[in-house]
């Protein structure tokens, strides 16, 4: 049995840190792996793991931003965990693990080193100089692992793009889900539940545009409320509702965006949920307006729960989305042509009927967990 050890930097629960979830687990199915996780402290995310069999170590001094001294003391947490725990192969998941991991793995003599990219983060809109930083310092990690997993076509195209390694040592797995262990909610119970948490009464009667989403930048939760106001002041407003369902640093400006634009009524911030995939169904459209994504999980499970679906033209999503097949595409940061999806939608049942039928198909026809942890194993014996 090999013993594999993935290490995450943010435990917040996204969609990298599913992905981390879902793959230890499965992959324990199998027989053929034993799972270790490691990331910073998260008692939430310890907890998950544990529940489920997987062994959880935090490593305290290991975060997201640039810290050379807390940096140094991660790098010999990390080496102690390898040299403990003895992997034969270290998995990493995001920027930073990716480059303290792969330096540490290789320095403590770990045979196999694997990275996942979830979106290369020189794929967001940075200063030059901060692009060709990230640039860099993903070549220096290259060196030091054995294989790369990109999530999507279009990262490994930037990676290629950006000579981040060569194309032997690339390769694409697709995020997936187990459709038939989401039990969603039906709508109205799902709205029954949602408005629990907010002061206003999610009635049948609204149209209600929902998202899955943290509260960071790159999500573009601002442009959603942009368009909530477009639609606000069209002639077109059917009583519509806008759901964010998803914590994060933002919170604080997009409430006072919500507050000065008079749409307490209209737009609500609901917070981190637990199983939040449960209540997709209370939403008559999915909206995903970000400005940055790998291969969304939160796409995945609204086109399994048959939602019609649109979302940015950004990352890996026009390969799970095509569209007016399978949903909308829309160009990121324009609340305008958003807005016109939106409304467009609600105009028209049947469109939202066919999107959302064929969204569903696609997932359970072309993103299944399975076939992610079969081409992820692939990945491990080619290495």
């Amino acid at each position: 049995m090999k013993k594999v050890l993935f290490i995450i930097t943010q435990a917040e629960i996204g969609g990298a840190q599913k992905h981390v979830i879902d793959s230890s687990l499965e992959l324990q199915k199998t027989g053929e792996f034993e799972c270790e996780v490691a990331s910073e402290p998260n008692e939430n995310f310890a907890k998950i793991l544990k529940e489920n069999g997987v062994e959880f170590s935090p490593i305290k001094r290991l975060q997201r931003s640039i810290n050379p001294f807390s940096d140094l003391f991660a790098f010999f947490e990390i080496y102690n965990l390898i040299k403990s725990r003895k992997p034969d192969i270290v998995h990493l998941h995001s920027s930073k693990a990716g480059v303290l991991g792969a330096l540490t793995g290789k320095t403590a003599g770990v045979k196999k080193i694997v990275f996942t990219a979830h979106g290369w983060v020189f794929n967001e809109r940075l200063p030059l100089w901060k692009k060709l930083f990230y640039v860099c310092a993903s070549k220096c990690a290259a060196f030091f692992q054995d294989a790369i997993i990109c999530v999507s076509e279009y990262d490994k195209k930037a990676a290629l793009k950006y000579k981040i390694a060569p194309a032997k040592k690339l390769f694409v797995v697709h995020n997936g889900i187990d459709v038939e262990k989401l039990a969603f909610l039906d709508r109205n119970p799902a709205r029954e539940a949602l408005q629990k948490t907010t002061h206003y009464s999610l009635l049948t009667t609204h149209f209600l545009i929902g998202t899955i989403a943290n509260l960071y930048k790159n999500k573009a939760i601002d442009i959603l409320i942009e368009t909530a106001i477009l639609i606000q002041d069209s002639a077109r407003d059917k009583n519509f509702a806008f759901i964010v369902i998803g914590e994060g640093k933002e919170r604080e400006n997009l409430e006072s965006r919500i507050k000065n634009q008079g749409l307490e009524e209209k737009f609500f911030l609901v917070g981190s949920v637990a199983e939040a995939w449960k209540y997709l169904k209370a939403f008559d459209v999915f909206v995903l307006p970000s400005l940055k994504e790998g291969f969304p999980y939160a796409i995945l499970e609204a086109m399994a729960a048959g939602l019609p679906i649109v979302v940015s033209k950004v990352g890996g999503i026009p390969e799970m989305i095509k569209k007016g097949k399978n949903g909308l595409l829309i160009s990121p940061g324009q609340p305008k042509e958003l807005a016109e999806a939106l409304l467009k939608l609600s105009e028209n049942n049947e469109l939202t009927k066919k999107l959302g039928e064929e969204a569903e198909r696609t997932v359970k026809e072309k993103f299944g967990l399975h076939k992610m942890i079969k081409k992820t194993m692939e990945v491990y014996e080619k290495t």
